[in-house]
């Protein structure tokens, strides 16, 4: 129904989608590999904003699938990989979005995030149409 991916560790994270890359050009056959490399391409090109790693270090994203929205599957979800973090003591944690992604914001917002930055980007332009609002939200965990 659904999938988190995160980590506490920002170093790791950025050390994990370098990786990525290589794995991704040897799978240039496969649709799917390419629609990934053209979004990290693209988001290398057009970064959104960020949070202090300092304050937020964990980073996650959220994708539940189409039929499953509404449902509570992704508030599951969040709720129980920010108890992960609360007992591993992270401090807070950070992830981003458009201003497209109306329900996902409502999710984040219920559960105490805030938009700690936005700007105007094209990177979502070959999906949406249009250049988005990239917005970066927090949540302190202590």
């Amino acid at each position: 129904m659904g999938f988190i991916v995160g980590t506490a560790d920002p170093a790791r994270y950025r050390r994990s989608l370098l990786r990525a890359a290589p794995l991704l050009l040897s799978r240039l056959t496969r649709p799917d590999t390419r629609r990934s490399l053209r979004y990290l391409i693209r988001a290398a090109r057009w970064p959104g904003p960020h949070a202090s790693d300092t304050l937020y270090p964990a980073h996650l994203h959220l994708n539940v699938q189409q039929s499953a929205r509404g449902l509570g599957a992704g508030e599951t979800l969040l709720r129980a990989h920010l108890a992960l973090l609360r007992d591993a003591r992270v401090p807070g944690v950070q992830l981003s979005t458009t201003t497209e992604n109306v329900a996902a914001l409502g999710l984040y917002r219920k559960l105490g995030f805030r938009v700690a930055g936005e700007r105007q980007t094209p990177l979502w332009e070959p999906w949406l149409g249009h250049p988005a609002r990239h917005v970066v939200m927090t949540l302190a965990l202590r």
